[in-house]
């Protein structure tokens, strides 16, 4: 049998124990928020105990203290005889509220420590039952180990053959996926100095304005229009050089841009009487 067929054999099986993982996959979880309950629960009752001790304390004490006030017939005579009636009924009941205030916090406490014991029932019981699954979460969860190592491990030498296939399919794939690699380059690098060209000729269109700028404010005596014209002209036509030689640089064939302004040179200036002057464009392209 190859692997293949062991592994179709096993589907079935492979199948049940993967579906009963996914109905148990949250019982060690469970498990544990279950325990952790259980440990506060417990914690809660041992602080309730000893609370309940002080309160009984205090409670016998106020009993103590009512009881006596309320038996003691003297001191009742010497109340009325003094004229102290009043503040000893005061006293007494002022005693027996303080009683009743303890009773009634023992007595609350005393409910919360059963409620405490009731709810560690239920989590105790509950910790069982999803102990329980948890186990049988284990043992499925190492059927299912044991029933891929059945396959796997069994015929390791098939696998290892698949796996050498595989190695071999991806080397193949590998070698003709390079000349296409290769491609894409040079295709990328011919993109490239297609985009670098199309900068070039607006370069030299910008240039041609610039000197049809020049050429037209000379026969008008030059001025600040025309060098405006001119360097607008000029600043575009040197942008586009710089594209240029940027897209170059990516294709690999880096080419070296010209400076345009000082290939055109500066304007030139004219002093007049008075102090004025007369801005001209530069004369002509020296093209490099």
């Amino acid at each position: 049998m190859s692997i293949h067929n062991a592994i179709v054999a096993c589907a079935p099986q492979q199948a049940n124990l993967v579906h009963q993982l996914d109905s148990l996959r949250n019982t060690p979880s469970l498990l544990q928020e279950h325990q952790r309950k259980q440990e506060n629960i417990k914690r809660a009752i041992t602080e309730s105990t000893n609370k309940i001790k002080k309160l009984e304390e205090i409670t016998i004490e106020k009993r103590a203290g009512h009881e006596h006030l309320r038996d003691s017939l003297s001191r009742k005579v010497t109340a009325q005889l003094s004229g102290k009636k009043k503040e000893f009924q005061e006293k007494k009941a002022d005693a027996e509220r303080q009683y009743v205030v303890a009773l009634e916090t023992e007595m609350q406490e005393r409910r919360n420590l059963e409620t405490y014991q009731n709810d560690l029932k239920v989590t105790q019981s509950k910790v069982h039952e999803t102990r329980l699954k948890a186990e049988q979460f284990h043992i499925i969860e190492a059927d299912l180990h044991n029933l891929y190592d059945s396959v796997f491990l069994k015929y390791k030498h098939d696998y290892h053959e698949d796996s050498t296939l595989r190695s071999e399919v991806a080397s193949a794939l590998s070698s003709l996926q390079k000349p296409d690699a290769q491609i894409t380059a040079k295709k990328a690098r011919l993109d490239f100095l297609r985009q670098a060209k199309e900068m070039v000729h607006k370069c030299y269109r910008g240039i041609e304005r610039a000197e049809r700028a020049t050429s037209f404010h000379d026969m008008l005596h030059g001025g600040s229009v025309a060098i405006e014209e001119e360097q607008s002209a000029l600043v575009q036509a040197q942008a586009h050089m710089d594209s240029a030689q940027a897209l170059a640089e990516k294709s690999g064939t880096p080419i070296q841009a010209p400076n345009l302004s000082q290939s055109f040179g500066a304007p030139e200036v004219t002093n007049l009487a008075g102090g004025g002057v007369i801005a001209q464009p530069s004369r002509k392209f020296v093209r490099q």
